[in-house]
């Protein structure tokens, strides 16, 4: 073997010795998104997140906002991105971290004429890889 395939050898073998002995953890995490909803408003609850108010998934243009909710359960700590889409178009993409509780978010219409009519969609992204859509309409 070459010199450089020898060292990668030997860092495997480093890393697996300290994976059986305990010298380093690697633990799965798992999370799941539950009770994804759209609302007209959303009540924050004590240290417990939120949750949504007037579930639906027709809006009309003079709606002040719209409110995607959910439950996340998570062992740790996640990226959480959320992409919005009208007519399949993105028009907005916010990301933060989150492990636990109710998670809501809005969108408000970009000027004083409201949301545009139309077909509407929102994607979780979780680590990255979209885990939950949910689609509505304005009229």
């Amino acid at each position: 073997m070459r010199r450089h395939e020898m060292s990668s050898v030997y860092l495997v073998i480093m890393v697996l010795l300290f994976v059986i002995t305990g010298c380093i953890r690697i633990e799965p995490f798992t999370f799941n998104i539950t009770d994804v909803a759209l609302a007209r408003d959303a009540q924050v609850l004590d240290n417990k997140g939120a949750i949504p108010v007037g579930v639906t998934n027709v809006f009309s243009s003079d709606d002040p906002k719209i409110w995607l909710c959910y439950q996340l359960q998570s062992s740790s700590k996640l990226r959480i991105t959320h992409r919005w889409f009208m007519e399949n178009t993105l028009f907005l993409e916010t990301s933060g971290t989150a492990s636990q509780g109710g998670i809501c978010t809005s969108i408000v219409p970009k000027d004083e004429h409201g949301f545009a009519p139309g077909l509407y969609r929102v994607e979780i992204l979780v680590q990255g890889g979209v885990f939950r859509t949910a689609e509505f309409v304005v009229r």
